[in-house]
C-alpha cells in the first residue's frame, strides 16, 4: 500500500487553509523554493481524471487503489493542483496514469484563462475518496468535496527541504502511522483467523487466556470479539488492498479501513 506523499519537495507553503483566499477550505498554496517553475511529483499512483485548462488548469488526480494517509486514514485520494501555465507539461492529459513520485506538474502563474497573470505557484487541495465533482463552499470558492487537512494527508520524508510548512507540522514518513506494538481497540472488534472481514471469526475458546478475559462473551462458543478499550500485541501489520490489520498473539483484528480507524497506537 502506498503513502501519499506531499507533492513539493521544497515545502514553502504561502496561503494556508481557511486563510485570505482559501477561506471555508482546506487549500493551500505552495511557492516552493523560490519564484521559478518547480517542479510536482505524483504523491501516489493515479490517473488524470478532469483538467480545467480554460481556466487555471485545474487537475483532479485519483488514487488507482487507497493509500495510507498521515493520519491513519485508509481510503482512495484525490488531489487538486492548480495555476500551471499553458501548455500542460509531461504530457499531461485526461485519463494519463502517473507513478508515484513521476513529475506531473510545474507550478505556474495561470489566473482566469491567463498566463502568469499571479505570482508562480501550486494551489493544492486534498480529499479523501474517489473524484467527486467539486462544489462552491460557504465563503463562495470551490472546494473538494470530503478534503481534509494537508497534514492529515500527506507524508514527507527526510529528502524534502521545508522552508515553511505554517506550522502544520507534516509527519515524516519514518514515523509511519502503523507499526508492530500495542494498540488499544477504539470499538468492540472481531477477532479473525486472517488478515480480511472474508477470514472467519474465531471463537472465544481459540483467543489466549488474557483475550478470553477481555471478550464481550465468556461463552467459548461465541464469536471471539474484543471490548472497547482493549489493548492488544500487533506482532505484525498487514497491508491489504483496502484495509490494515495486526496479527496479535490470538489472532488478527481491523485497525483501519476505508471507513474508520479503528484501533489507535499507544
Amino acid at each position: 500500500m502506498e503513502k501519499f506523499m506531499y507533492p513539493c519537495k521544497n515545502m514553502r507553503i504561502t496561503q494556508g487553509y481557511d486563510e485570505g483566499s482559501h477561506k471555508s477550505s482546506y487549500a493551500i498554496d505552495d511557492g516552493e523554493i523560490d519564484t521559478g517553475r518547480s517542479t510536482a511529483y505524483a504523491p501516489y499512483s493515479g490517473t488524470v481524471k478532469v483538467i480545467y485548462p480554460q481556466y487555471e488548469n485545474q487537475v483532479f488526480f485519483e488514487s488507482d487503489e487507497p493509500v495510507l494517509f498521515a493520519d491513519g486514514t485508509v481510503d482512495y485520494a484525490v488531489t487538486l493542483v492548480e495555476h500551471q501555465n499553458s501548455p500542460m507539461a509531461y504530457g499531461m492529459v485526461v485519463g494519463k496514469h502517473y507513478n508515484q513520485g513521476e513529475p506531473f506538474y510545474v507550478e505556474g502563474g495561470r489566473y482566469a484563462g491567463i498566463n502568469n497573470r499571479v505570482a508562480s505557484h501550486i494551489h493544492m487541495e486534498f480529499a479523501r475518496g474517489k473524484y467527486q465533482r467539486w462544489y462552491k463552499n460557504a465563503s463562495g470558492t470551490y472546494s473538494l468535496r470530503d478534503a481534509k487537512r494537508p497534514q492529515d494527508c500527506c507524508f514527507i520524508d527526510d529528502s524534502y527541504q521545508i522552508f515553511n510548512d505554517n506550522g502544520y507540522g507534516f509527519k515524516n514518513v519514518s514515523s509511519v502511522a502503523y507499526e508492530t506494538g500495542n494498540y488499544q481497540c477504539l470499538y468492540n472488534m472481531n477477532v479473525r483467523t486472517g488478515a480480511g472481514t472474508d477470514f472467519a471469526k474465531k471463537k472465544v475458546s481459540e483467543l489466549t487466556e488474557d483475550g478470553k478475559a477481555h471478550a464481550t462473551s465468556q461463552n467459548m462458543n461465541d464469536n471471539a470479539i474484543y471490548k472497547k478499550d482493549t489493548v492488544f500485541t500487533a506482532k505484525e501489520i498487514i497491508y491489504n488492498e483496502d484495509s490494515v490489520w495486526a496479527r496479535s498473539p490470538s489472532g488478527y483484528i481491523c485497525i483501519a479501513d476505508t471507513e474508520l480507524v479503528y484501533c489507535q497506537k499507544v
